[in-house]
């Protein structure tokens, strides 16, 4: 079922929002979407805020060591412990990759609800 106007130029609003100038692909497409385009970005959008939970999660410990380690050498200190978690997967760094592998990998399932 396809969406009303208002709700396509919303829809491409807000993966516009989410994917910045990689959505263009989809600027003169925004007529084919439909309920099926919906759930796809909405799929898209939890995998994108899980991904930047991580970078947060970084961000947060890194903040913290700053605030509690109030010295010089706070960020020499947590380095062994942000490493272990980097390497071994618990923690990645992501921030624009989170942009670019959550459209990369969402594009071909957005475009197949067009059809």
């Amino acid at each position: 079922m396809y969406l009303e106007n208002v709700e396509q130029e919303a829809l491409y609003l807000v993966m516009r929002s989410l994917w910045g100038r990689y959505v263009e692909v989809f600027a003169n497409r925004t007529h084919s979407f439909n309920e099926m385009t919906v759930d796809v970005v909405q799929q898209a959008i939890e995998s994108h805020r899980a991904c930047n939970s991580e970078m947060l999660s970084l961000l947060s410990g890194l903040a913290s060591g700053a605030a509690i380690g109030a010295h010089r050498k706070w960020l020499r200190e947590a380095l062994a412990d942000l490493a272990g978690k980097l390497s071994n997967g618990t923690l990645r760094l992501n921030g624009q990759a989170c942009m670019v592998t959550t459209f990369a990998v969402y594009r071909t399932e957005i475009e197949l609800t067009l059809y």
